[in-house]
Protein backbone atom coordinates (compact mmCIF):
# COMPACT_ATOMS: atom_id res chain seq x y z
CA UNK A 1 0.00 0.00 0.00
CA UNK A 2 1.36 3.40 -0.62
CA UNK A 3 0.58 6.04 1.33
CA UNK A 4 1.35 9.91 1.25
CA UNK A 5 4.04 11.87 3.67
CA UNK A 6 3.73 15.05 5.34
CA UNK A 7 6.00 16.43 3.16
CA UNK A 8 3.43 16.11 0.58
CA UNK A 9 5.73 15.33 -1.90
CA UNK A 10 3.99 11.67 -3.41
CA UNK A 11 3.22 8.39 -2.43
CA UNK A 12 5.68 5.87 -0.27
CA UNK A 13 7.22 3.14 -3.15
CA UNK A 14 6.33 -0.38 -1.81
CA UNK A 15 9.59 -2.03 -0.50
CA UNK A 16 11.53 1.05 0.40
CA UNK A 17 10.57 1.64 3.79
CA UNK A 18 14.14 2.21 5.13
CA UNK A 19 15.06 4.49 2.12
CA UNK A 20 12.33 6.72 3.29
CA UNK A 21 12.87 6.62 6.40
CA UNK A 22 16.50 8.08 6.16
CA UNK A 23 15.04 10.12 3.08
CA UNK A 24 12.65 11.68 5.92
CA UNK A 25 16.02 12.57 8.32
CA UNK A 26 17.65 14.14 5.93
CA UNK A 27 14.65 16.37 4.75
CA UNK A 28 13.96 17.20 8.71
CA UNK A 29 17.64 19.00 8.69
CA UNK A 30 17.05 20.97 5.74
CA UNK A 31 13.85 22.18 7.47
CA UNK A 32 15.88 22.76 10.96
CA UNK A 33 17.90 25.33 9.00
CA UNK A 34 14.58 27.76 9.45
CA UNK A 35 14.21 29.86 12.58
CA UNK A 36 10.67 28.29 13.11
CA UNK A 37 11.42 24.78 12.33
CA UNK A 38 11.29 21.88 15.23
CA UNK A 39 12.61 18.64 14.54
CA UNK A 40 9.64 16.01 16.00
CA UNK A 41 12.09 13.39 15.86
CA UNK A 42 14.68 14.81 18.39
CA UNK A 43 11.34 14.79 20.79
CA UNK A 44 12.34 15.05 25.00
CA UNK A 45 12.00 11.16 26.52
CA UNK A 46 9.57 10.77 29.30
CA UNK A 47 11.14 9.31 32.16
CA UNK A 48 8.86 7.08 34.19
CA UNK A 49 6.73 8.69 36.72
CA UNK A 50 4.31 7.96 39.73
CA UNK A 51 1.55 10.03 38.06
CA UNK A 52 0.91 13.31 36.22
CA UNK A 53 1.55 15.92 39.06
CA UNK A 54 -2.32 17.02 39.84
CA UNK A 55 -4.08 14.44 38.49
CA UNK A 56 -7.26 14.49 40.84
CA UNK A 57 -7.10 10.02 40.08
CA UNK A 58 -3.89 9.60 40.24
CA UNK A 59 -4.02 8.09 36.62
CA UNK A 60 -1.20 5.65 36.65
CA UNK A 61 -0.89 6.19 32.42
CA UNK A 62 3.20 5.70 32.51
CA UNK A 63 3.14 1.70 33.70
CA UNK A 64 2.11 -0.13 30.73
CA UNK A 65 -0.91 -2.03 31.99
CA UNK A 66 -4.50 -1.51 32.87
CA UNK A 67 -4.63 -2.20 36.50
CA UNK A 68 -4.09 -0.38 40.33
CA UNK A 69 -0.46 -0.48 40.66
CA UNK A 70 -0.43 1.56 43.95
CA UNK A 71 -3.31 1.98 46.48
CA UNK A 72 -5.47 5.30 45.74
CA UNK A 73 -4.34 5.74 42.40
CA UNK A 74 -6.45 5.19 39.26
CA UNK A 75 -6.13 3.12 35.88
CA UNK A 76 -8.07 1.77 33.49
CA UNK A 77 -9.76 -1.39 35.59
CA UNK A 78 -11.23 1.61 38.27
CA UNK A 79 -12.06 4.29 35.39
CA UNK A 80 -15.27 5.30 33.70
CA UNK A 81 -13.78 5.17 30.40
CA UNK A 82 -14.99 6.01 26.55
CA UNK A 83 -14.45 3.11 24.63
CA UNK A 84 -14.42 2.75 20.44
CA UNK A 85 -13.97 -0.81 18.79
CA UNK A 86 -12.31 -0.30 15.38
CA UNK A 87 -12.59 -2.64 12.26
CA UNK A 88 -9.07 -4.91 12.13
CA UNK A 89 -7.58 -7.07 9.86
CA UNK A 90 -10.16 -6.41 7.39
CA UNK A 91 -10.14 -4.64 4.05
CA UNK A 92 -13.40 -2.13 4.88
CA UNK A 93 -10.93 -0.43 7.95
CA UNK A 94 -11.40 3.25 7.74
CA UNK A 95 -8.41 4.80 7.17
CA UNK A 96 -6.96 7.59 5.49
CA UNK A 97 -6.54 7.72 1.88
CA UNK A 98 -3.84 6.85 0.56
CA UNK A 99 -2.42 9.44 -2.65
CA UNK A 100 -3.40 12.52 -0.59
CA UNK A 101 -1.90 15.69 1.21
CA UNK A 102 -2.39 15.51 4.99
CA UNK A 103 -2.41 19.29 4.90
CA UNK A 104 -5.99 19.32 3.88
CA UNK A 105 -9.78 21.07 5.51
CA UNK A 106 -11.23 17.52 4.91
CA UNK A 107 -8.84 14.27 4.39
CA UNK A 108 -10.43 11.71 2.57
CA UNK A 109 -10.66 8.70 4.09
CA UNK A 110 -11.31 4.70 2.65
CA UNK A 111 -11.88 1.17 3.72
CA UNK A 112 -8.33 -0.36 3.69
CA UNK A 113 -6.53 -2.95 5.49
CA UNK A 114 -3.65 -1.71 7.32
CA UNK A 115 -0.29 -3.71 8.95
CA UNK A 116 -0.85 -5.44 12.13
CA UNK A 117 1.44 -3.70 13.74
CA UNK A 118 -0.57 -0.29 12.83
CA UNK A 119 -4.16 -1.75 12.77
CA UNK A 120 -6.35 -0.15 16.00
CA UNK A 121 -8.25 -3.13 17.54
CA UNK A 122 -9.77 -0.74 20.36
CA UNK A 123 -9.44 3.06 21.34
CA UNK A 124 -9.92 4.14 24.83
CA UNK A 125 -9.71 7.69 26.71
CA UNK A 126 -10.52 9.00 30.34
CA UNK A 127 -10.36 13.33 31.07
CA UNK A 128 -10.87 14.74 34.46
CA UNK A 129 -10.27 18.14 35.54
CA UNK A 130 -8.87 19.49 38.33
CA UNK A 131 -11.47 22.01 40.06
CA UNK A 132 -8.02 23.65 42.41
CA UNK A 133 -5.94 24.41 39.08
CA UNK A 134 -8.18 24.31 36.15
CA UNK A 135 -6.44 22.15 34.56
CA UNK A 136 -7.58 19.22 32.22
CA UNK A 137 -6.30 16.07 31.77
CA UNK A 138 -6.48 13.46 28.97
CA UNK A 139 -5.46 9.48 29.08
CA UNK A 140 -5.61 7.70 26.32
CA UNK A 141 -4.97 3.83 25.65
CA UNK A 142 -4.50 2.05 21.98
CA UNK A 143 -4.72 -1.80 21.42
CA UNK A 144 -3.52 -2.97 17.95
CA UNK A 145 -3.68 -5.96 16.34
CA UNK A 146 -0.14 -7.19 16.52
CA UNK A 147 2.73 -6.00 19.02
CA UNK A 148 4.83 -3.07 18.06
CA UNK A 149 7.88 -2.57 19.07
CA UNK A 150 8.26 1.23 18.29
CA UNK A 151 4.22 2.13 18.03
CA UNK A 152 3.30 5.96 16.68
CA UNK A 153 -0.24 7.39 16.35
CA UNK A 154 -1.60 10.72 16.61
CA UNK A 155 -4.29 11.87 18.59
CA UNK A 156 -5.83 14.73 16.99
CA UNK A 157 -8.31 16.92 18.71
CA UNK A 158 -11.18 19.03 16.93
CA UNK A 159 -13.18 21.66 17.11
CA UNK A 160 -16.22 21.45 14.76
CA UNK A 161 -19.39 19.91 14.88
CA UNK A 162 -19.40 20.09 10.90
CA UNK A 163 -18.93 16.62 8.95
CA UNK A 164 -16.43 16.51 5.86
CA UNK A 165 -18.54 15.76 2.93
CA UNK A 166 -19.37 12.60 2.17
CA UNK A 167 -18.90 11.56 5.82
CA UNK A 168 -21.84 9.75 7.43
CA UNK A 169 -23.51 10.50 10.95
CA UNK A 170 -20.35 10.25 13.47
CA UNK A 171 -17.78 10.65 10.69
CA UNK A 172 -14.64 12.82 10.37
CA UNK A 173 -15.67 16.51 10.85
CA UNK A 174 -13.91 19.39 9.08
CA UNK A 175 -10.50 20.75 10.78
CA UNK A 176 -11.08 24.36 11.66
CA UNK A 177 -7.88 26.96 13.09
CA UNK A 178 -6.82 25.98 16.76
CA UNK A 179 -7.33 22.30 16.23
CA UNK A 180 -4.33 20.54 17.78
CA UNK A 181 -2.38 17.30 16.96
CA UNK A 182 -0.52 15.09 19.67
CA UNK A 183 2.31 13.13 18.09
CA UNK A 184 3.10 9.98 20.16
CA UNK A 185 6.10 7.98 19.35
CA UNK A 186 6.76 5.35 21.76
CA UNK A 187 10.43 4.23 21.47
CA UNK A 188 12.77 1.99 22.72
CA UNK A 189 10.18 -0.88 22.51
CA UNK A 190 7.59 1.37 24.11
CA UNK A 191 9.76 2.78 26.96
CA UNK A 192 10.77 6.36 26.04
CA UNK A 193 7.37 8.44 24.83
CA UNK A 194 7.92 11.55 23.20
CA UNK A 195 4.88 13.98 22.72
CA UNK A 196 5.04 16.62 20.15
CA UNK A 197 1.86 19.41 19.41
CA UNK A 198 0.90 20.83 16.31
CA UNK A 199 -1.81 23.49 15.80
CA UNK A 200 -3.97 23.89 12.83
CA UNK A 201 -3.46 27.51 11.42
CA UNK A 202 -5.03 29.73 8.98
CA UNK A 203 -2.08 31.72 8.12
CA UNK A 204 -3.14 35.16 10.26
CA UNK A 205 -1.59 33.93 13.63
CA UNK A 206 2.05 36.26 13.12
CA UNK A 207 3.11 33.86 15.77
CA UNK A 208 2.31 30.50 13.80
CA UNK A 209 2.18 31.62 10.66
CA UNK A 210 3.71 29.01 8.02
CA UNK A 211 3.01 25.36 7.20
CA UNK A 212 5.14 22.41 9.20
CA UNK A 213 5.58 21.15 6.01
CA UNK A 214 7.75 23.64 4.10
CA UNK A 215 5.97 23.74 0.79
CA UNK A 216 2.23 23.84 1.54
CA UNK A 217 -0.02 26.63 1.91
CA UNK A 218 -2.30 27.45 5.01
CA UNK A 219 -4.75 26.26 6.13
CA UNK A 220 -2.23 23.80 7.31
CA UNK A 221 -0.77 22.03 10.55
CA UNK A 222 1.42 25.22 11.76
CA UNK A 223 5.02 25.20 11.87
CA UNK A 224 5.29 25.99 15.52
CA UNK A 225 5.28 22.81 17.58
CA UNK A 226 5.49 22.31 21.48
CA UNK A 227 7.24 19.26 22.64
CA UNK A 228 5.96 18.55 26.18
CA UNK A 229 8.31 17.81 29.08
CA UNK A 230 7.91 14.75 31.69
CA UNK A 231 5.75 17.10 33.94
CA UNK A 232 3.26 17.51 31.11
CA UNK A 233 3.06 13.91 29.85
CA UNK A 234 3.73 10.65 30.23
CA UNK A 235 3.18 7.04 29.23
CA UNK A 236 4.41 3.67 28.22
CA UNK A 237 3.51 0.56 26.01
CA UNK A 238 3.38 -2.55 27.59
CA UNK A 239 6.31 -4.45 28.07
CA UNK A 240 4.40 -7.55 29.24
CA UNK A 241 1.41 -9.85 28.51
CA UNK A 242 -1.36 -8.78 29.84
CA UNK A 243 -4.28 -11.25 30.60
CA UNK A 244 -7.67 -10.92 29.30
CA UNK A 245 -8.97 -10.82 33.35
CA UNK A 246 -6.71 -7.56 33.70
CA UNK A 247 -8.02 -6.43 30.60
CA UNK A 248 -11.04 -4.03 31.04
CA UNK A 249 -10.93 -2.29 27.88
CA UNK A 250 -11.05 -5.17 25.18
CA UNK A 251 -11.46 -7.74 27.09
CA UNK A 252 -8.55 -10.03 25.56
CA UNK A 253 -5.33 -11.74 26.76
CA UNK A 254 -2.59 -9.42 24.92
CA UNK A 255 1.15 -9.84 24.40
CA UNK A 256 3.55 -7.47 25.08
CA UNK A 257 3.73 -4.22 22.97
CA UNK A 258 -0.25 -4.84 21.84
CA UNK A 259 -1.09 -2.17 24.31
CA UNK A 260 -0.08 1.20 24.86
CA UNK A 261 -1.03 4.17 26.77
CA UNK A 262 -0.05 7.92 27.69
CA UNK A 263 -1.73 10.68 30.21
CA UNK A 264 -0.95 14.57 28.90
CA UNK A 265 -1.50 17.58 31.38
CA UNK A 266 -4.20 18.92 28.39
CA UNK A 267 -3.16 22.72 30.59
CA UNK A 268 0.48 22.22 30.48
CA UNK A 269 0.48 21.64 26.63
CA UNK A 270 -1.44 24.65 26.35
CA UNK A 271 -4.29 22.77 24.48
CA UNK A 272 -7.20 23.25 27.11
CA UNK A 273 -6.09 26.79 29.15
CA UNK A 274 -7.09 25.99 33.11
CA UNK A 275 -10.13 28.11 33.98
CA UNK A 276 -10.93 29.11 30.23
CA UNK A 277 -13.28 27.61 27.53
CA UNK A 278 -11.98 25.48 25.21
CA UNK A 279 -13.31 22.35 24.55
CA UNK A 280 -12.99 19.61 21.42
CA UNK A 281 -16.15 17.51 20.44
CA UNK A 282 -13.87 14.99 18.34
CA UNK A 283 -10.84 13.26 18.71
CA UNK A 284 -9.47 11.27 16.00
CA UNK A 285 -6.91 8.66 16.66
CA UNK A 286 -4.44 7.90 13.62
CA UNK A 287 -1.91 5.41 13.84
CA UNK A 288 1.38 5.91 11.99
CA UNK A 289 4.12 3.92 10.36
CA UNK A 290 6.76 2.94 12.38
CA UNK A 291 9.48 6.00 13.09
CA UNK A 292 10.33 8.68 15.24
CA UNK A 293 8.65 11.21 12.84
CA UNK A 294 5.56 13.27 12.49
CA UNK A 295 6.09 12.75 8.53
CA UNK A 296 5.66 9.17 8.92
CA UNK A 297 2.58 8.11 6.97
CA UNK A 298 -0.84 7.74 8.98
CA UNK A 299 -2.83 4.45 8.75
CA UNK A 300 -5.40 3.40 10.76
CA UNK A 301 -7.98 5.98 12.40
CA UNK A 302 -10.68 5.38 14.94
CA UNK A 303 -13.05 8.09 15.68
CA UNK A 304 -13.77 9.11 19.24
CA UNK A 305 -17.31 11.57 19.27
CA UNK A 306 -17.19 12.74 23.29
CA UNK A 307 -15.83 16.25 24.04
CA UNK A 308 -12.88 16.87 26.02
CA UNK A 309 -12.04 20.25 27.46
CA UNK A 310 -13.08 22.44 30.41
CA UNK A 311 -16.13 23.87 28.96
CA UNK A 312 -19.67 22.47 30.24
CA UNK A 313 -23.15 23.90 29.15
CA UNK A 314 -25.96 22.86 30.96
CA UNK A 315 -29.98 23.28 29.83
CA UNK A 316 -32.93 23.84 32.73
CA UNK A 317 -36.51 24.25 31.17
CA UNK A 318 -39.69 25.11 32.70
CA UNK A 319 -42.88 25.21 30.48
CA UNK A 320 -45.50 27.31 31.20
CA UNK A 321 -49.60 27.69 30.28
CA UNK A 322 -51.88 30.46 29.37
CA UNK A 323 -55.34 30.26 28.51
CA UNK A 324 -55.43 33.95 26.41
CA UNK A 325 -51.73 33.66 25.52
CA UNK A 326 -51.25 36.31 26.86
CA UNK A 327 -50.22 35.87 31.08
CA UNK A 328 -48.48 32.43 31.36
CA UNK A 329 -47.98 30.37 34.52
CA UNK A 330 -45.78 27.28 35.20
CA UNK A 331 -47.25 23.83 34.11
CA UNK A 332 -45.81 21.10 36.11
CA UNK A 333 -44.27 17.90 34.80
CA UNK A 334 -47.39 15.83 33.68
CA UNK A 335 -49.08 18.16 34.66
CA UNK A 336 -52.96 18.21 32.61
CA UNK A 337 -54.64 21.21 30.48
CA UNK A 338 -57.65 21.58 28.89
CA UNK A 339 -57.83 21.42 24.65
CA UNK A 340 -57.07 24.70 22.88
CA UNK A 341 -54.38 26.21 25.89
CA UNK A 342 -51.68 27.86 24.88
CA UNK A 343 -48.31 26.27 26.11
CA UNK A 344 -44.56 27.43 25.86
CA UNK A 345 -40.97 26.54 26.67
CA UNK A 346 -38.71 28.80 28.72
CA UNK A 347 -34.61 27.15 28.89
CA UNK A 348 -32.03 28.83 30.81
CA UNK A 349 -28.21 27.63 29.97
CA UNK A 350 -25.48 27.40 32.65
CA UNK A 351 -22.03 27.30 31.22
CA UNK A 352 -18.78 26.50 33.35
CA UNK A 353 -15.42 27.02 32.18
CA UNK A 354 -15.85 30.74 30.74
CA UNK A 355 -17.71 34.09 32.00
CA UNK A 356 -18.43 35.16 28.10
CA UNK A 357 -20.32 32.89 26.00
CA UNK A 358 -22.76 32.92 23.16
CA UNK A 359 -24.99 30.61 21.60
CA UNK A 360 -28.63 29.65 20.61
CA UNK A 361 -31.69 27.80 21.59
CA UNK A 362 -33.53 25.80 19.51
CA UNK A 363 -37.29 24.35 21.16
CA UNK A 364 -39.33 21.26 19.56
CA UNK A 365 -42.59 19.98 20.74
CA UNK A 366 -42.87 16.30 20.24
CA UNK A 367 -46.59 14.78 20.68
CA UNK A 368 -48.95 11.83 20.43
CA UNK A 369 -52.47 10.89 20.22
CA UNK A 370 -52.12 7.10 20.86
CA UNK A 371 -49.18 6.72 23.66
CA UNK A 372 -47.98 8.51 26.86
CA UNK A 373 -44.62 10.56 26.29
CA UNK A 374 -42.18 10.59 28.41
CA UNK A 375 -39.45 12.37 26.56
CA UNK A 376 -38.89 14.65 23.42
CA UNK A 377 -36.01 13.83 20.78
CA UNK A 378 -35.22 16.85 18.64
CA UNK A 379 -34.66 14.60 15.40
CA UNK A 380 -37.62 12.46 16.12
CA UNK A 381 -40.70 12.28 13.41
CA UNK A 382 -43.18 13.39 16.10
CA UNK A 383 -41.33 16.42 16.93
CA UNK A 384 -41.90 19.78 15.96
CA UNK A 385 -39.58 23.16 15.87
CA UNK A 386 -41.19 25.97 17.07
CA UNK A 387 -39.95 29.21 16.47
CA UNK A 388 -36.45 29.23 15.22
CA UNK A 389 -33.01 30.38 17.31
CA UNK A 390 -33.23 32.33 19.90
CA UNK A 391 -29.96 33.95 21.29
CA UNK A 392 -28.37 33.24 24.70
CA UNK A 393 -25.26 34.42 25.98
CA UNK A 394 -23.67 36.04 29.24
CA UNK A 395 -20.57 38.79 29.69
CA UNK A 396 -19.23 41.20 27.24
CA UNK A 397 -21.41 43.42 25.47
CA UNK A 398 -25.02 43.92 25.55
CA UNK A 399 -25.24 39.83 26.33
CA UNK A 400 -29.21 38.66 25.42
CA UNK A 401 -28.96 36.90 28.74
CA UNK A 402 -28.74 33.12 29.72
CA UNK A 403 -32.82 32.17 29.60
CA UNK A 404 -34.43 31.68 26.42
CA UNK A 405 -38.20 31.69 25.61
CA UNK A 406 -40.00 29.67 22.88
CA UNK A 407 -42.71 30.68 20.70
CA UNK A 408 -46.42 30.13 21.87
CA UNK A 409 -48.44 27.57 20.06
CA UNK A 410 -52.06 26.20 20.94
CA UNK A 411 -52.63 22.12 21.75
CA UNK A 412 -55.20 20.05 21.40
CA UNK A 413 -55.96 16.77 23.00
CA UNK A 414 -52.76 14.61 22.75
CA UNK A 415 -49.77 13.71 25.04
CA UNK A 416 -46.80 16.43 24.41
CA UNK A 417 -43.19 16.84 26.02
CA UNK A 418 -40.66 19.32 25.19
CA UNK A 419 -37.17 19.55 24.22
CA UNK A 420 -34.92 22.18 24.49
CA UNK A 421 -31.50 22.03 22.58
CA UNK A 422 -28.57 24.65 23.05
CA UNK A 423 -25.82 25.33 20.53
CA UNK A 424 -22.73 27.12 21.50
CA UNK A 425 -21.25 29.85 19.19
CA UNK A 426 -18.59 31.66 20.91
CA UNK A 427 -15.85 30.62 22.05
CA UNK A 428 -14.70 28.08 19.34
CA UNK A 429 -15.81 24.72 21.39
CA UNK A 430 -18.00 25.97 23.69
CA UNK A 431 -20.48 22.37 23.95
CA UNK A 432 -23.89 22.40 22.95
CA UNK A 433 -26.64 20.70 25.53
CA UNK A 434 -29.64 19.65 25.47
CA UNK A 435 -33.02 18.85 27.81
CA UNK A 436 -35.42 16.22 26.53
CA UNK A 437 -37.20 15.09 29.62
CA UNK A 438 -39.21 16.19 32.43
CA UNK A 439 -41.27 18.83 30.80
CA UNK A 440 -44.25 16.23 29.71
CA UNK A 441 -47.81 17.36 29.93
CA UNK A 442 -51.04 15.77 28.44
CA UNK A 443 -54.28 17.77 27.21
CA UNK A 444 -57.99 16.67 27.31
CA UNK A 445 -60.48 17.43 25.19
CA UNK A 446 -63.76 18.56 27.05
CA UNK A 447 -66.86 16.55 26.77
CA UNK A 448 -70.67 17.39 26.88
CA UNK A 449 -74.28 15.24 26.74
CA UNK A 450 -77.05 16.26 25.33
CA UNK A 451 -80.86 13.85 25.89
CA UNK A 452 -83.23 13.30 23.40
CA UNK A 453 -85.54 11.31 25.02
CA UNK A 454 -87.74 9.27 22.39
CA UNK A 455 -90.64 6.05 22.47
CA UNK A 456 -91.91 3.77 19.94
CA UNK A 457 -95.17 4.90 18.94
CA UNK A 458 -97.45 1.56 19.17
CA UNK A 459 -101.11 0.98 17.90
CA UNK A 460 -103.69 -1.70 19.15
CA UNK A 461 -106.82 -2.36 16.91
CA UNK A 462 -109.89 -3.87 18.51
CA UNK A 463 -112.03 -5.94 16.00
CA UNK A 464 -115.45 -6.80 17.09
CA UNK A 465 -118.52 -8.34 14.99
CA UNK A 466 -122.57 -8.20 16.40
CA UNK A 467 -123.23 -11.71 14.78
CA UNK A 468 -121.76 -14.05 11.98
CA UNK A 469 -119.85 -16.31 14.54
CA UNK A 470 -116.00 -16.42 15.08
CA UNK A 471 -114.01 -13.51 14.02
CA UNK A 472 -111.13 -14.82 10.93
CA UNK A 473 -108.92 -12.53 8.84
CA UNK A 474 -106.16 -10.12 9.41
CA UNK A 475 -105.52 -7.03 10.76
CA UNK A 476 -102.67 -4.22 8.92
CA UNK A 477 -101.42 -1.07 10.78
CA UNK A 478 -99.71 2.26 8.98
CA UNK A 479 -98.34 5.35 10.09
CA UNK A 480 -97.94 8.69 7.95
CA UNK A 481 -96.15 11.71 9.04
CA UNK A 482 -99.19 14.28 8.42
CA UNK A 483 -103.19 13.59 7.65
CA UNK A 484 -102.68 14.52 3.78
CA UNK A 485 -99.82 11.92 2.89
CA UNK A 486 -102.48 9.63 5.36
CA UNK A 487 -105.53 10.37 2.96
CA UNK A 488 -103.18 9.55 -0.42
CA UNK A 489 -102.25 6.25 1.25
CA UNK A 490 -99.12 6.10 -1.06
CA UNK A 491 -95.25 5.89 -0.11
CA UNK A 492 -94.85 9.55 0.63
CA UNK A 493 -94.69 10.02 3.89
CA UNK A 494 -95.17 6.38 5.20
CA UNK A 495 -92.86 6.10 8.42
CA UNK A 496 -94.21 2.76 9.60
CA UNK A 497 -96.09 -0.18 8.47
CA UNK A 498 -96.90 -3.78 10.11
CA UNK A 499 -99.24 -6.55 9.12
CA UNK A 500 -101.52 -8.31 8.25
CA UNK A 501 -101.52 -9.90 11.23
CA UNK A 502 -104.05 -12.89 11.81
CA UNK A 503 -107.13 -12.31 13.77
CA UNK A 504 -109.10 -15.25 15.17
CA UNK A 505 -111.63 -16.01 17.44
CA UNK A 506 -115.06 -14.81 18.96
CA UNK A 507 -115.70 -11.55 19.58
CA UNK A 508 -114.09 -9.21 20.04
CA UNK A 509 -110.40 -9.73 19.33
CA UNK A 510 -107.60 -7.43 20.19
CA UNK A 511 -104.18 -7.00 18.35
CA UNK A 512 -101.44 -4.78 19.23
CA UNK A 513 -98.44 -3.61 16.90
CA UNK A 514 -94.53 -4.52 17.84
CA UNK A 515 -93.20 -0.98 16.24
CA UNK A 516 -89.52 -1.55 17.17
CA UNK A 517 -88.38 0.32 13.65
CA UNK A 518 -89.67 4.06 14.10
CA UNK A 519 -89.37 5.71 17.16
CA UNK A 520 -90.90 9.50 18.08
CA UNK A 521 -88.26 11.96 19.85
CA UNK A 522 -87.95 15.66 20.53
CA UNK A 523 -87.67 16.92 16.83
CA UNK A 524 -90.42 14.70 15.50
CA UNK A 525 -93.18 15.95 13.58
CA UNK A 526 -95.90 16.80 16.63
CA UNK A 527 -99.04 14.84 15.05
CA UNK A 528 -98.88 11.21 13.50
CA UNK A 529 -101.77 9.78 11.17
CA UNK A 530 -102.72 5.89 11.27
CA UNK A 531 -104.43 3.73 9.13
CA UNK A 532 -105.63 0.46 9.95
CA UNK A 533 -107.38 -1.81 7.80
CA UNK A 534 -109.13 -5.25 8.83
CA UNK A 535 -109.84 -7.71 5.86
CA UNK A 536 -112.28 -10.33 7.01
CA UNK A 537 -112.09 -13.89 5.31
CA UNK A 538 -115.56 -14.88 7.11
CA UNK A 539 -118.53 -14.65 4.09
CA UNK A 540 -120.56 -13.75 7.20
CA UNK A 541 -119.03 -10.70 8.20
CA UNK A 542 -117.54 -7.21 6.55
CA UNK A 543 -113.91 -5.62 6.17
CA UNK A 544 -113.74 -2.38 8.31
CA UNK A 545 -111.13 0.44 8.55
CA UNK A 546 -110.23 3.44 10.43
CA UNK A 547 -108.63 5.52 7.73
CA UNK A 548 -106.63 9.10 9.51
CA UNK A 549 -109.13 9.96 11.78
CA UNK A 550 -106.70 8.15 14.22
CA UNK A 551 -104.08 11.28 15.44
CA UNK A 552 -101.14 10.05 17.81
CA UNK A 553 -100.36 14.20 18.68
CA UNK A 554 -97.24 12.82 20.20
CA UNK A 555 -94.88 15.35 21.80
CA UNK A 556 -91.32 15.15 23.77
CA UNK A 557 -89.96 18.34 25.03
CA UNK A 558 -86.25 18.35 25.53
CA UNK A 559 -86.32 17.68 29.01
CA UNK A 560 -88.28 14.11 28.50
CA UNK A 561 -92.10 14.90 29.08
CA UNK A 562 -94.24 13.12 26.80
CA UNK A 563 -97.32 14.85 26.16
CA UNK A 564 -100.93 13.54 23.63
CA UNK A 565 -102.71 15.75 22.06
Amino acid sequence: MSVPDMHGDGARPPGRGSRRFFRSRRTWRVLATGASAVVLAIGIAIPAMAVLNGSPSNFEANDGNMVVNTSGNHDWANVSFIHVTDQFNSNSDDSFTPGQKQDTTCPDTSGHKNPGKDDFTDVASFDEKNTTSGDTFLYGATIRFTANGNASENVELKQSNTLCPGQPTGGVTQRTPGDKLIAIDYLNGGTNVQFNVLTWIDGTDPTNPTCFVGNDQPPCWGSVVKSLSASAAEGQASQAAITAANNPISGQALVAGQFAEFGVNLSAAGIVPANACQSFPQTVWESRSSGSSFVSSTKDIAIENHTIGNCTSSVSTNPQKSTDNTTFTDLANNGSIPSGTYVRDQATVTVNGTNEWRGNVDFYLCSSTTSTLTSCDPAGSNATQIGGDVAVGQGGTSPPGATATSDSTQVSAGSYCWAAEFTGTSPTGLPGSTSTTGECFSVTAPTSIATNPWFYPQDRAVISASSGGPLTGSVSFKLFDSFADCTANGATGLLYTEGPDNVSGASPQTVDTSNSDYRVHSDTVGSLYGRVTYTSTNAEQTDSSSECVENIGATITADGTVSFS
